[in-house]
């Protein structure tokens, strides 16, 4: 099952009236019952993670349109951004020791980023979120 499917049937269970916990148990539980090729549960980790991604942008973009906030607030996935000084303010500067060079700028892990726009450029960093499963991927 893709990506796109699961998060298709993830959406099917919603309208449906699901909650958002027993729709994700519902599209996880099919996955795991219709995988073949090995092992089931390491398959859901690997191909979940981005499904959920998706589905919690979408979730974004339609709260942000229902409440007609989409001119002073814009929510990117990370590999989007296009705006330089906003990865720049969430990512660190690393410096090997005892070189003189310039410092190594090593990217958040973060997933997306929450701005506060105008004139549809970003004037402040509202949050970060990760969707990261083990809190030892949302730790940088």
């Amino acid at each position: 099952m893709s990506v796109a499917q699961l998060v298709e049937q993830y959406q099917e269970q919603r309208t449906a009236g699901i909650s958002p916990r027993e729709a994700w148990l519902a599209v996880k539980e099919a996955f795991v019952r219709g995988y073949k090729k090995g092992d089931a549960e390491q398959a859901w980790k690997n191909t979940s993670g981005s499904a959920l991604e998706q589905i919690i942008q979408g979730e974004f973009s339609r709260q942000i349109h229902k409440q007609e906030m989409a001119d002073i607030l814009k929510v990117q996935h990370w590999r989007t951004i296009q705006d330089d000084l906003v990865k720049r303010i969430l990512s660190e500067n690393l410096w090997l020791r005892g070189e003189l060079r310039e410092p190594y700028l090593a990217e958040s892990q973060v997933d997306f980023v929450a701005t506060e726009v105008d004139a549809g450029h970003p004037v402040r960093v509202l949050a970060a979120y990760s969707c990261k499963a083990s809190l030892r991927e949302r730790f940088q």
